[in-house]
């Protein structure tokens, strides 16, 4: 459910690259979109919050990717990508 959202949230808002990572537990995704203002990182998480009213979408996803992070007590980082649109930090425990 977390990638699912997080995958689909960047294609929707990437232009043409999304670049996905993992290395020692943690997973990064990001998009070449036009990403989020810095003062708008602490909200794009709230239910129903939708930076982009034109694209479709019901602003939910990245809400329900909080929600299970928290659950899961998943530490969960937004920020801006190299790519110039959004990076997302998703730190998983380690299994050895």
């Amino acid at each position: 459910e977390i990638l699912g959202n997080l995958l689909d949230n960047a294609r929707k808002h990437g232009n043409t690259l999304v670049n996905v990572t993992y290395a020692t537990g943690v997973l990064v995704i990001e998009d070449d979109g036009k990403g989020v203002e810095p003062d708008k990182l602490d909200i794009i998480a709230k239910r129903g919050v939708k930076l982009d009213e034109r694209r479709a979408g019901s602003g939910l996803g990245l809400s329900i990717v909080k929600d299970l992070a928290d659950v899961y007590d998943l530490d969960l980082e937004f920020s801006r990508s190299s790519l110039g649109g959004l990076q997302v930090k998703l730190r998983l425990p380690v299994i050895h």
